[in-house]
């Protein structure tokens, strides 16, 4: 009997302490400490063309998601800026996926031979995910392992994205898993399989383990499915 599991990738917690201190007041003669008091005004923020000026900081508006044109356009949806302008991303998957690294974040992995960049998701329980069965992607088996998602822009080490889709059409099928090795880095796990028939809707909280359709958002492909993705990433060696 297969079991389901919805888990969070990553789980951080952080807590601030506020301290306040109490100090020694001293009352002077307020003609003698202005001059000492006055204040000295830091020198206007000053943005070279790309960037512009948004909230106090040069940000090169032609490709942030944040401020996209301007200092009040963000992205959303999936879309991606690109020339100053929110659109969905127009990127064809690769029919064979191969080489990436792997995590022991519940067999999060990319296919990216870098930390950084577009990535095919592959997020499991090595434990309770049945070999050479077929499992479903739909939207109500968001968060249910195994699963699939593809990430633009991806930043392994921030564990953030530019633009995030998890598959909500499909079968993703897994025919061999290598567990890592606790603490190995690189990450030494791997995991190879197939998904067919898929189409990727934008969500939200993909890289958190909780990914939430976006209404009106992008998908890919943007019509129809893609028939066949073949992926074997990270150290698929063991057993050989």
């Amino acid at each position: 009997m297969t079991r389901s599991v919805r888990t969070s990738l990553v789980s951080s917690f952080s807590s601030a302490i506020l301290v306040c201190s109490l100090g020694v007041v001293v009352v002077v003669d307020a003609a003698l400490d202005a001059a000492t008091d006055a204040p000295t005004d830091a020198p206007p923020l000053v943005c070279n063309a790309p960037t512009m000026n948004c909230n106090g900081a040069c940000v090169n508006t032609t490709n942030s998601e944040e401020f996209c044109g301007n200092c009040t356009t963000a992205c959303t949806g999936g879309r991606v800026c690109t020339t100053s302008a929110c659109a969905c991303p127009t990127i064809t998957i690769p029919a064979t996926l191969s080489g990436g690294i792997g995590a022991e974040l519940q067999g999060f992995l990319l296919g990216s031979s870098e930390i950084s960049g577009d990535a095919l998701i592959i997020a499991l329980d090595p434990t309770m995910t049945t070999l050479a069965q077929g499992y479903p992607m739909t939207e109500a088996n968001l968060g249910t392992l195994p699963t699939a998602g593809f990430g633009v822009g991806v930043d392994l080490l921030a564990m953030t994205a530019d633009a995030s889709f998890a598959a909500t059409a499909g079968t993703l099928t897994i025919t061999k898993i290598c567990r890592a090795t606790p603490n190995a880095f690189p990450p030494d796990g791997g995991v190879m399989g197939t998904l067919t028939n898929a189409r990727f809707s934008a969500v939200d909280g993909l890289l958190q383990g909780n990914p939430v359709i976006v209404p009106g958002g992008c998908t890919i492909p943007a019509t129809g499915t893609i028939a066949s993705i073949s992926f074997s990433l990270g150290n698929v060696g063991c057993g050989i």
